[in-house]
This record gives C-alpha cells, sequence and structure tokens, in this order.
C-alpha cells in the first residue's frame, strides 16, 4: 500500500530541529532577536494544537477547583479546528468538562435572517460546542438579526456581559492574511470595541472557503473590537500554512501599527500575553526561510506560542 500522506515526515527531515527547539539560552536568545513576540514552534499542527487545548483545559480545572466560571473568546475560522477537536477529544477521552465553561462568540455576520445556517454561532456549534457538556444558556453571541438601528445598542449589551463575567480568560482566535482578528480589518482602532464593521473582498473570500454551507457570506459583521480581545488574559492567534506566512513575520518582527493583529504585542503592563502558534510542515515557504533566512518560527502551540522567527543567518554564523 502507497502512503500518501507524507507531509510531516518530508518536513522533518529538511527541517534542523534547532530552528524550532533550540537546546540552551544562548541559542534561543539568538534565534528570537528579532521577535517583538516570543515564540514556540511545533513541527506538527497536531502538537501545537494539543499544547493550546491542554493549556485551555488547565485552566477550566483550575476554575472547577475554585467554584470560578472559565470565560473563553472563541472565533470560529478553519485554523482553529485542529484546537477544537483536541478539546472534544480530552471531553470524550479523558472526561473534561465544561459545565462552568462560558463562551462568548468573537463574531458575527450582519446581516443574518433567523433562519440563516451560515452564521459563525452555528459554525461553532458545529466544530466545538454540540461536542461537549457546555450549558446552552453559558454561550454568548453578538446579535446579526437586530434591525441595523440597534446594532450598537447591542454591542454595549455585549460587553457588559463580558464585564458581568469578569471578562474573559482565553481568547482563541486565527489571523487572516491581511492581518484581521476577529473581523478587526486593516485600520481599526486600538480602543475599539463591539461594533459593526464592513468586511475585506479577501476575509470574505476566506470565511466562505470555511463555511460547511453554499450561502453568501454577508457584506458585514459585528465584532469584538481590539481593545475588547486586549483585554483578555491570554490570547491564542493560530495560523497554519504559507498562505499566513508573510502576515506573521510581518505582524510578529516588523513595524505594522496599521495591522490589527500588532496590538498583540501589547499588554496592560507592556509584557506580551499573545500566543502565536504557526506550523513548519504546512508551508514550503516558511520551511525555505527557516533553513535559510531563519525566519519562520512557525508555531501553533497553545502554552506560550509566540510566532514567526527571522534572524540573519550570516550574523547568527559570526556569532553576532
Amino acid at each position: 500500500m502507497v502512503k500518501l500522506n507524507l507531509s510531516s515526515q518530508i518536513v522533518l527531515n529538511k527541517v534542523p530541529e534547532e530552528f524550532y527547539h533550540p537546546k540552551t539560552a544562548v541559542e534561543l536568545s539568538e534565534l528570537t532577536r528579532c521577535e517583538k513576540l516570543p515564540t514556540t514552534i511545533f513541527p506538527k499542527t497536531e502538537e501545537g494544537a494539543l499544547s493550546i487545548a491542554t493549556t485551555i483545559a488547565n485552566a477550566i480545572r483550575q476554575k472547577q477547583q475554585s467554584g470560578q466560571y472559565c470565560v473563553l473568546g472563541l472565533g470560529t475560522g478553519s485554523s482553529l479546528t485542529p484546537v477544537f477537536n483536541e478539546l472534544i477529544r480530552l471531553h470524550k477521552e479523558e472526561k473534561l468538562s465544561f459545565s462552568n465553561v462560558v463562551v462568548f462568540n468573537a463574531y458575527e455576520y450582519f446581516p443574518l435572517q433567523p433562519s440563516a445556517k451560515n452564521s459563525t454561532l452555528n459554525q461553532l456549534k458545529e466544530r466545538l460546542l454540540n461536542h461537549i457538556d457546555i450549558n446552552p444558556q453559558n454561550v454568548f453571541t453578538l446579535e446579526g438579526t437586530v434591525p441595523q438601528e440597534r446594532v450598537q445598542e447591542s454591542c454595549r449589551l455585549y460587553e457588559q456581559r463580558i464585564q458581568s463575567f469578569g471578562g474573559i480568560d482565553i481568547m482563541l482566535l486565527g489571523i487572516g492574511r491581511i492581518g484581521n482578528i476577529a473581523i478587526n480589518e486593516p485600520g481599526s482602532s486600538l480602543t475599539s470595541s463591539s461594533r459593526l464593521i464592513l468586511i475585506d473582498s479577501l476575509t470574505r473570500e476566506e470565511m466562505s472557503m470555511s463555511q460547511s454551507t453554499n450561502e453568501t457570506v454577508p457584506p458585514c459583521a459585528v465584532t469584538m473590537g481590539i481593545s475588547t480581545i486586549l483585554k483578555a488574559r491570554q490570547i491564542f492567534l493560530t495560523a497554519w500554512g504559507e498562505e499566513k506566512a508573510a502576515i506573521i513575520q510581518k505582524c510578529v518582527e516588523g513595524s505594522p501599527r496599521h495591522i490589527p493583529a500588532d496590538p498583540q504585542r501589547r499588554s496592560r503592563d507592556d509584557r506580551p500575553r499573545s500566543r502565536w502558534p504557526i506550523d513548519t510542515h504546512r508551508s514550503p515557504l516558511a520551511r525555505h526561510q527557516l533553513q535559510v533566512d531563519r525566519q519562520a518560527h512557525t508555531r501553533r502551540t497553545g502554552v506560550v506560542v509566540r510566532g514567526y522567527r527571522q534572524t540573519h543567518p550570516e550574523a547568527y554564523q559570526q556569532g553576532l
């Protein structure tokens, strides 16, 4: 029998382990000099998804022991599916209970008919919520069916509800090819809260590919703002594949102040709380950059995933 799925084995043969798993603090320092965010690299998506899911599971269990809710903010992009699958496995095989979990949906399409099947909440149910023991009353979403004149008030109440639960403990999102997080497109303000926003054409294309229906993606969305996201105690941004390599490099190493994901570098006390999970084996471009330019520390963690590494090989060889 011919094995067709050999991508992970092939990549591990091409990418030396020292590029994503340095053995000493000195090597780690050399590799991460250009990073504005700490970066941890995993050779396989499954390892990164397990790491993120384990961190979330530990937070849930710790909150259970103290009789508290664990509040999650969740996106619905396809890059989150491996993490969702791992959380479902932990629930079914290791008896992880979500009875104390509260979920806030990061964004919803607008306008939506009540009968629409392509809502992001339905996607979240199909990929995660319907497979775990979460209380449906603990699942909240931005409203895509309200009249436009009521959207602003609906968003204000949504922000209040988040605060009523003490804020978001863990935020789990993907990052779009233009650097959008949730539906915060380039140019979004650092101080923005939940609001109605027009969806970029490239973002709509990405969304349509992640849907399980043939319905058209609406032109707008109601989304958590950047300020809302940054208030979370811990943030994970996932990005797998070659198409995300360039934007991750810009966000983690460049100075793209207009890119929504860039504020993830900062937190209330100026210490990065974001995690950047990226993979090494999905992307030929990323693999090439890892070996030649040391640019891709693609990783997908769930622990302290940080980003995307770029160091100059000539400087590294000279010990600079």
